[in-house]
């Protein structure tokens, strides 16, 4: 599943946060990244239309 958000995916997230060589920092990084791009998905209300058929 890809993602954009602010022409960022989650794949291009992935890439940046596996590219450093501390262990340790990978997994905060990528933990920090799955969590803001589900921050913004939650600020995604869904509005329906109220002339129903």
């Amino acid at each position: 599943v890809e993602i954009e958000i602010d022409d960022i995916t989650a794949d291009d997230v992935d890439k940046v946060s596996w590219s450093t060589d501390v262990e340790k920092s990978k997994k905060v990084d990528l933990k920090f990244a799955h969590a803001s791009i589900e921050l913004h998905l939650h600020d995604i209300h869904v509005v329906q239309d109220k002339h129903e058929v």
